[in-house]
């Protein structure tokens, strides 16, 4: 189901951050995530539930909706 209209085609590419213990996994969501046409970025072995508590956060209690989410930058 969604939150909102789907995204412009020319919006910018979705980060999704991978995580976990177990490498053929993160290798498999990975290409999961790139044939939905989002960039993964392994994050490495993290607990990653916290920031995804802080998302819906800030997209439900302080009300910048279903269309939030985090983004890689590069810098330099």
């Amino acid at each position: 189901m969604l939150h909102g209209p789907p995204l412009p085609d020319d919006a910018p590419k979705h980060t999704i951050f991978v995580c976990g213990d177990n490498a053929v996994a993160k290798r498999t969501v990975s290409e999961l995530v790139r044939l939905i046409g989002a960039e993964p970025v392994d994050a490495g072995p993290l607990y990653a539930e916290p920031s995804g508590m802080m998302l819906v956060h800030l997209a439900y209690k302080q009300g910048f909706g279903g269309r939030i989410g985090s983004q890689r930058l590069k810098f330099g």
